[in-house]
């Protein structure tokens, strides 16, 4: 529970300082998925971020895939 808020609060964070471009939203992601973060809380960001910005869904759903993540409950399998 913790953990998940934790993550919530990054997601917060992250986007309220992002300039909004795809790079560094895409660089954001990809830092996220570096430290750890599970499928669950992935599959928040990318839906945040997807939401603000449509054409992000296609990248994102590509970094989620390489690290098994096919659905919020997957493990990752990196």
């Amino acid at each position: 529970m913790a953990k998940r808020m934790a993550a919530a609060l990054l997601v917060v964070v992250l986007l309220a300082t992002s300039c909004g471009e795809d790079e560094d939203q895409l660089e954001q992601f990809q830092s996220m998925i570096d430290v750890g973060f599970s499928c669950n809380s992935l599959f928040d960001v990318r839906n945040e971020m997807s939401g603000d910005d449509p054409s992000l869904a296609e990248p994102l759903n590509d970094a989620l895939r390489l690290i098994g993540c096919f659905s919020s409950t997957s493990e990752r399998t990196d």
